[in-house]
């Protein structure tokens, strides 16, 4: 099932682009894993809540995830995706923007949570995890690999995060490449 958030005129208009882009890669994503035969066992997105604790606080997101220094971010979807007894972890981020500097310092974040495992922390596994980076150009894609390609935080993770853009996903949808332009397979 695709859910569909509930959104304000002023967020509806702001992130519009944002949320098609997120159903569509759903979409996408379960007509590949039923081709494939795989079952997504978790699909959780940033306007998925649960409540924070016990004791009826506020609402939280599903994929927020929290780092040592009680810091947090919060990913636009987590998945796990089963086939027979392999699991895949992902961190799924949509975006719709040209500003690299500011894709770069949010993919450091990635860089801490895969360091501190907190995907696989946060769906009780005990395996890594990759980061699925969907950009609505491949010119934005193509922007950020060239920065990340010289940047030396990127240098031993360049594998684990996984770069596509949102055209070629609907006609392959199993396109993701690496920083290096290597084909990768989910």
């Amino acid at each position: 099932m695709v859910k569909m958030p509930i959104w304000t005129s002023t967020m509806f208009f702001r992130d519009y682009y944002h949320r098609t882009n997120a159903i569509d890669f759903q979409i996408e994503l379960y007509l590949y894993v039923l081709k494939n035969r795989w079952t997504i066992a978790l699909y959780d997105t940033y306007y998925d809540y649960t409540w924070a604790n016990k004791t009826n606080s506020p609402l939280k997101a599903k994929t927020k995830l929290t780092f040592k220094d009680w810091t947090f971010f919060i990913p636009d979807a987590i998945l796990k995706i089963k086939l027979q007894n392999q699991i895949k972890i992902f961190i799924f981020e949509i975006y719709n923007w040209n500003d690299t500097k500011r894709v770069v310092s949010q993919l450091c974040k990635h860089i801490q949570s895969l360091k501190e495992w907190l995907p696989s922390i946060a769906l009780n596994e005990n395996i890594g995890s990759r980061v699925l980076l969907l950009f609505d150009t491949k010119n934005a894609s193509e922007a950020v690999i060239n920065r990340i390609s010289n940047d030396d935080r990127f240098e031993n993770f360049i594998n684990l995060f996984l770069f596509n853009d949102a055209d070629t996903i609907k006609s392959n949808f199993n396109s993701w490449h690496n920083a290096k332009n290597e084909h990768i397979e989910l």
